[in-house]
């Protein structure tokens, strides 16, 4: 994501009085035995890394009906020339198409505050 894009302008993004919270959402249904990792990252303008969060591989165990998850981190005292958020999911073990094992929904959100 783009900050710059999305509004935001250069002297709010350097001026040390943000915050950013992530949300990443995971709704499937029918799903099978896999792992899910998440990383976040804050970059610069020219895609190095100035902060970033790992939230260790844990099991989504299979059951019936549908189920989700959610994973949320918030981001303070971000450095100088935040630029862009990535966030970077991989699902180890999804070995069958979407159509075979329900419906799959990941949904990520990006907050920016303004600290007092």
């Amino acid at each position: 994501m783009d900050l710059e894009e999305e509004g935001l302008w250069r002297e709010l993004l350097d001026s040390g009085k943000i915050w950013i919270s992530v949300c990443r959402r995971w709704t499937e249904q029918q799903g099978s035995d896999r792992m899910y990792q998440l990383v976040v990252k804050l970059l610069d303008a020219n895609y190095a890394i100035l902060h970033y969060f790992f939230h260790k591989r844990f099991p989504v165990r299979p059951r019936t009906g549908s189920f989700s998850f959610r994973i949320m981190h918030a981001f303070t005292n971000i450095k100088k020339g935040v630029r862009f958020v990535l966030f970077d999911h991989s699902v180890e073990g999804y070995d069958s198409w979407p159509e075979q094992c329900g419906v799959c929904r990941p949904q990520s959100s990006v907050i920016v505050r303004i600290r007092p």
